[in-house]
C-alpha cells in the first residue's frame, strides 16, 4: 500500500511539474511548495517501508 501512493504521488508531481511551466510565477511557487511537501510524504512512507522490510521474518512483539 505505501509502494502505491508513493506512485500515485509521483504521478502528480510530475503533472504538477507540467502545470508549472505553463503559469505564472506565483502559482507555480505554489505548486513547487507543493511538490515538495509530496516528497517529503513520499520519503516518510519510503522510510516507514524499509522499518517494515527490515523486521521482516522475525517473530512478532507480545505485549
Amino acid at each position: 500500500m505505501l509502494v502505491y501512493a508513493n506512485k500515485a504521488a509521483e504521478r502528480t508531481i510530475s503533472k504538477n511539474e507540467d502545470i508549472a511551466k505553463k503559469v505564472s510565477i506565483t502559482t507555480r511557487r505554489m505548486i513547487e511548495q507543493v511538490n515538495e511537501n509530496l516528497k517529503a510524504e513520499i520519503n516518510a512512507r519510503e522510510e516507514e517501508y524499509d522499518k517494515l522490510r527490515a523486521r521482516e521474518g522475525e517473530e512478532p512483539e507480545m505485549f
